[in-house]
Protein backbone atom coordinates (compact mmCIF):
# COMPACT_ATOMS: atom_id res chain seq x y z
CA UNK A 1 0.00 0.00 0.00
CA UNK A 2 1.70 3.36 -0.95
CA UNK A 3 2.45 5.88 1.71
CA UNK A 4 -0.23 8.20 2.24
CA UNK A 5 2.05 11.09 3.70
CA UNK A 6 4.54 10.81 0.87
CA UNK A 7 1.25 10.74 -2.08
CA UNK A 8 -0.14 14.09 0.30
CA UNK A 9 3.54 15.53 -0.22
CA UNK A 10 3.47 14.89 -4.12
CA UNK A 11 0.18 16.45 -4.17
CA UNK A 12 0.99 19.44 -2.58
CA UNK A 13 4.16 20.03 -4.44
CA UNK A 14 1.81 19.39 -7.87
CA UNK A 15 -0.87 21.66 -6.40
CA UNK A 16 1.33 24.37 -5.54
CA UNK A 17 1.22 25.99 -8.92
CA UNK A 18 -2.25 26.48 -8.90
CA UNK A 19 -2.02 28.80 -5.46
CA UNK A 20 -3.21 31.62 -7.38
CA UNK A 21 -5.96 29.69 -8.07
CA UNK A 22 -6.95 27.80 -11.14
CA UNK A 23 -8.31 29.65 -14.30
CA UNK A 24 -10.00 29.23 -17.53
CA UNK A 25 -7.69 28.54 -20.77
CA UNK A 26 -9.57 30.53 -23.13
CA UNK A 27 -7.95 31.36 -26.89
CA UNK A 28 -4.71 30.20 -25.25
CA UNK A 29 -4.54 32.16 -22.43
CA UNK A 30 -5.76 32.04 -18.76
CA UNK A 31 -9.12 33.67 -18.27
CA UNK A 32 -10.08 34.52 -14.59
CA UNK A 33 -13.69 35.07 -13.61
CA UNK A 34 -15.37 36.76 -10.85
CA UNK A 35 -16.64 34.05 -9.14
CA UNK A 36 -14.87 30.59 -8.28
CA UNK A 37 -15.62 27.44 -5.86
CA UNK A 38 -13.20 25.22 -3.98
CA UNK A 39 -12.35 21.97 -4.92
CA UNK A 40 -11.67 20.02 -1.88
CA UNK A 41 -9.40 16.65 -0.88
CA UNK A 42 -12.10 13.82 -1.05
CA UNK A 43 -9.20 12.15 1.16
CA UNK A 44 -8.93 14.73 3.83
CA UNK A 45 -11.42 17.35 3.17
CA UNK A 46 -8.56 20.32 2.72
CA UNK A 47 -9.36 22.73 -0.16
CA UNK A 48 -7.19 21.90 -2.83
CA UNK A 49 -7.65 25.12 -5.01
CA UNK A 50 -10.03 27.89 -5.87
CA UNK A 51 -11.20 27.12 -9.58
CA UNK A 52 -12.45 29.70 -11.43
CA UNK A 53 -16.36 29.82 -12.32
CA UNK A 54 -17.50 30.03 -16.15
CA UNK A 55 -20.69 32.50 -16.20
CA UNK A 56 -22.18 33.75 -19.75
CA UNK A 57 -18.91 35.91 -21.10
CA UNK A 58 -16.65 32.95 -19.97
CA UNK A 59 -19.04 30.78 -22.56
CA UNK A 60 -19.51 33.50 -25.48
CA UNK A 61 -15.29 33.69 -25.19
CA UNK A 62 -14.43 29.95 -25.21
CA UNK A 63 -17.01 29.68 -28.35
CA UNK A 64 -15.72 32.62 -30.47
CA UNK A 65 -12.07 31.41 -29.47
CA UNK A 66 -13.66 27.56 -30.58
CA UNK A 67 -14.75 28.95 -33.90
CA UNK A 68 -11.68 31.11 -34.60
CA UNK A 69 -9.29 28.43 -34.40
CA UNK A 70 -12.15 25.59 -35.77
CA UNK A 71 -10.66 26.02 -39.69
CA UNK A 72 -6.85 25.86 -38.68
CA UNK A 73 -7.59 22.66 -36.42
CA UNK A 74 -10.01 20.98 -38.73
CA UNK A 75 -6.96 21.49 -41.88
CA UNK A 76 -4.63 19.37 -39.09
CA UNK A 77 -3.93 15.82 -40.83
Amino acid sequence: MADLAGNLARAEAALARFSGGVAHRIGGRDVRSDASFETVSPVDGAVLAQVARGGAGEIDAAVQAANAAFGEWKAMP
